[in-house]
Parts: C-alpha cells; sequence; structure tokens
C-alpha cells in the first residue's frame, strides 16, 4: 500500500513538471481568458460610428469589416465579409461579392441590405439593420450586436469592456480564449504590476518603460511610425482666432519645441522629430513627397521671439492647453506639461487642463473653446487614408471637427476626387503638404514608435501597423 501511495505521489510530480497539473490545485486548465490593460479607451463606446476607429481595439472583435486588412494594412479577402470586389471602368460603381452564411450574434444572417445600411449609417463596420431599426440607436449603443468572433457582455464605464466567444467563427475559427477582457489601467506602473503577477496578458506601455520590463523577460512588440503626434488650436465660430491666426505666432510655436530632445526625454528615444502638420509618412512616398531638411523645424528661441514680437506678442499671451491621455499615447499628460514648459519662455502662460479625452472632444467639436489646444497621435496611412483625414480636418462650417481652417486647402483637396489621373492626385497632394508646413497649420511633434508588452507564455503576435486594431485575431484564433 505504501509503495502504491508513493508511486502515486512519482506520477503527480511527473505530471506536474510536465505541465499536466498544477500540485494541491487539482487538474490545470487552459487559460480560457485573454485580458488587455490599456491607459485609455478613448471615446469608450460600443457604437461603431461613435467610436470610429479610436477603439478599434475591441470593436474589431465584436464587428465584422466589409473589406478586411492584413497586419500590414492592406486589403485582404481573407479578412472581411466581402471574398472579392471590382470596380466599373469609369470607377464610379463598385460591386462587391458577399461571404454566404455569416450571422449576427442574435442568429440573423447578414445580407447585402445590412451592408447597405452599415455604409450609409458608419462607413465602417458592419452593423444589423432589422436589429437597430428595432430597439433604436440608443437600446444598441447599451447592448450592440455584431457579426465578429466575440459578443458583447458588460461594459463598466471607467472600468472594463467584457467580451465572449462564440462557438465557432469564418475569421478565427473556434476561439481559444473563451472571455477577452479589456481593462482601463491609466497609471502605468499598476499595468505593469498586473503584467507582472500575470493578472493581463497584454499591457500598452510607455517608451521609457520599455527597458524595465524587458529586463524581465517580458515580450516587447513595436508597431514603427504608427502615428503623427500633432498639436492643433481649437477653432472659433468663424474659424481660427487669435493669436493663432497669426502665421508668425503659429512659426514661433513650432520654433520654440526641441524635438529631438521631446523625442529622447519623453518618449524614450522611440520617437523620430516630425515637420509637416497633419503629415502621414505612410502616404509622402506614395505621392511623390519629399520632406527636405530645410522642412524640418530647428529648436530656435531667439527667431521665435522675434516673431513674436513682431506680431505683437513681446509678452506672450495665455493660452489653454488640454491635457489627457490617448490610446497609444500614455504619455499624454507629460507631453503636454512639456510643450506648455517650452512655450513659457516666449512668455506663453499656459493653463493647463487635465481632463479625459471626450472632454476635450466635446469642447473641440462644439468650438467652445476657441484657441485652446489640443492633440492626437494620428494614425499613419497611406495617400487615401491621409486624403481622408485631411478633407475632415478641411475647415466648413457644417464639419465639428475641422482644424485646418484654410480655402487653399479646402480648393486643393475638392479636386482630388474629381480626378482619375493619378500624377494629378499625386500633385494635388503634394501641394497640400506643402500648404500645411509653409503656413504652419499646426504643431507637429514626433513620430511614435508604439511598444505593447504581452506575458511570457502567450503565442507569437504579430501587432501589425493598423493604429488601434490590434489583430487580436491572431491570439484568439484557434485555427
Amino acid at each position: 500500500m505504501k509503495r502504491a501511495t508513493a508511486m502515486a505521489r512519482v506520477f503527480l510530480l511527473v505530471l506536474a513538471l510536465l505541465g499536466m497539473v498544477a500540485v494541491g490545485t487539482g487538474w490545470a486548465q487552459p487559460k480560457t481568458e485573454l485580458t488587455i490593460a490599456l491607459s485609455s479607451f478613448a471615446t469608450e463606446v460600443l457604437d461603431p460610428p461613435l467610436g470610429g476607429h479610436l477603439v478599434k481595439y475591441y470593436l474589431s472583435m465584436m464587428f465584422d469589416y466589409l473589406v478586411g486588412t492584413t497586419p500590414d494594412g492592406q486589403p485582404s479577402r481573407e479578412g472581411g465579409i466581402a471574398t472579392r470586389w471590382e470596380n466599373s471602368p469609369d470607377f464610379k460603381r463598385w460591386t462587391f461579392h458577399l461571404r454566404k452564411g455569416v450571422k449576427f450574434h442574435n442568429g440573423d444572417e447578414l445580407t447585402s441590405e445590412d451592408v447597405k445600411f452599415s455604409i450609409m449609417r458608419n462607413i465602417g463596420k458592419l452593423t444589423p439593420k432589422k436589429y437597430i431599426e428595432s430597439v433604436g440607436d440608443d437600446v444598441f449603443a447599451r447592448k450592440p450586436i455584431g457579426s465578429g468572433p466575440y459578443k458583447f457582455v458588460e461594459q463598466v464605464t471607467g472600468s472594463h469592456i467584457t467580451l465572449t466567444a462564440g462557438d465557432n467563427h469564418w475569421r478565427i475559427g473556434t476561439p481559444k480564449y473563451k472571455t477577452m477582457t479589456f481593462r482601463l489601467v491609466p497609471e502605468e506602473t499598476t499595468r505593469i504590476a498586473l503584467l507582472r503577477r500575470g493578472e493581463v496578458d497584454v499591457v500598452e506601455l510607455s517608451r521609457e518603460r520599455v527597458k524595465d520590463v524587458e529586463k524581465d523577460g517580458f515580450p516587447i512588440h513595436y508597431r514603427r511610425e504608427e502615428s503623427i503626434l500633432t498639436m492643433w488650436w481649437v477653432l472659433g465660430a468663424d474659424g481660427r482666432v487669435p493669436p493663432a491666426k497669426d502665421k508668425r505666432v503659429r512659426e514661433a510655436l513650432n520654433l520654440a519645441l526641441d524635438r529631438a530632445e521631446i523625442a529622447q526625454s519623453i518618449f524614450g528615444g522611440k520617437a523620430e522629430p516630425a515637420a509637416v502638420p497633419l503629415g502621414l509618412s505612410w502616404s509622402f512616398k506614395d505621392v511623390g513627397f519629399k520632406q527636405t531638411p530645410d522642412m524640418m523645424y530647428p529648436y530656435d528661441l531667439p527667431r521665435a521671439k522675434k516673431l513674436m514680437a513682431d506680431a505683437g506678442f513681446a509678452s506672450g499671451f495665455n493660452q489653454d492647453v488640454y491635457a489627457y491621455q490617448l490610446p497609444g499615447l500614455p504619455e499624454g499628460k507629460t507631453m503636454a506639461e512639456a510643450v506648455a514648459g517650452y512655450w513659457e519662455k516666449l512668455g506663453i502662460k499656459s493653463r493647463l487642463i487635465p481632463v479625459d479625452y471626450p472632454a476635450f472632444r466635446k469642447a473641440w467639436f462644439d468650438r467652445s473653446a476657441p484657441g485652446a489646444v489640443g492633440y492626437f497621435n494620428i494614425a499613419n496611412r497611406d495617400w487615401i487614408g491621409a486624403y481622408a483625414l485631411l478633407e475632415k480636418q478641411a475647415y466648413s462650417a457644417s464639419k465639428p471637427s475641422d482644424t485646418v481652417n484654410d480655402p487653399e486647402i479646402d480648393g486643393m483637396l475638392s479636386q482630388v476626387m474629381r480626378q482619375t489621373d493619378r500624377e494629378k492626385i499625386n500633385a494635388l497632394m503634394r501641394n497640400v503638404y506643402t500648404r500645411l508646413r509653409s503656413e504652419h497649420l499646426g504643431v507637429p511633434v514626433v513620430y511614435l514608435h508604439s511598444p505593447y508588452a504581452t506575458s511570457k507564455n502567450l503565442a507569437k503576435w504579430n501587432v501589425g501597423s493598423v493604429m488601434y486594431d490590434l489583430f487580436f485575431d491572431q491570439l484568439a484564433s484557434g485555427k
């Protein structure tokens, strides 16, 4: 009997060493939850047209796209509802062939009517026409259903969003994780502590903490030149307001920043100085735009002070600067404080307003804080993505998110979509970038390389290059 007991113990010890059991806790079970800790959820909404690209982290797991993308941002026939598509000779009509048998989480079949409804409603992720028309937008925003591999379970504002896997999905097969939880953890020390204790699997990192986490053996995944960090002035009801209405002031504020120092001290060397406001560098090659050395703003405080004096602001002025964090920008508040410090050398007294991003977004869209400064880490894109961003930011009384407010740029952008000659389009886009830089229509700060850390036992992961979408399909796939 004693020998049998001893043999049983040896057998259990061997199984434990092989990872088959956990001694003292019974049989080990496969990990069933994937937990992601982020510094910000941005708008923290569940309805795609309200959250848009800012919250693809969790929306991409709940909804499908008409046309999917690969991790490097190229159109994919495997990743979307459309398995193929073609255009008419005049490019005015597109035909999409839809994947058969796709259903929404409530069991309704996804049809061409849902695609048309989604395009008209969101221009993006696919949403159920019948369900939304039945329950209304308000209910859908609280209890969304999509056709993605994970279903919505719960949202606690300021805390977490929980999703649960369906049995099987055309994108990823049988999901590896039954539950996917996105936790809002603004404090970086807490996020790192959760990773070290094994309570989360993926964390967003500031650039300066990468070495500390790497030393502990945690894998680091980078997105190179993922975004451009640009600052701008909130418009008033009639457009740009003084002092930033004066081109000399805008140039002075650009010259007062030491971008190389910001890249090193705030972003741990994981950033590169930027020169063109809203200049999405992935599009530069597409349109043949060359960012020459003379376009880079030097750190030139004497010239900045002269420009301020010439503009009548030798003693500076008062200015509000909103300070907040964003997904992919945990250093947001620190960066805003540093920039305000540089501008203080020009006599500019910046009142830092610490808020969550939605509060700034409301002031920006309502134009209720004219002249105040905000910022965004704008996702890098190719030429069509750059055009879409610039067109959105161009001035119009009907567009709440304007920042550019330049009739010459508006005219060039309006011509782009009327052209079918690619070289003419390229020339227009190059001229837009040149004008943005020469008029100093914003404050380009840096291009960001964005790091994410994962637990040591997580499978290999291609984090991709498409900002706001972390391609969790690869981690969750049971294929």
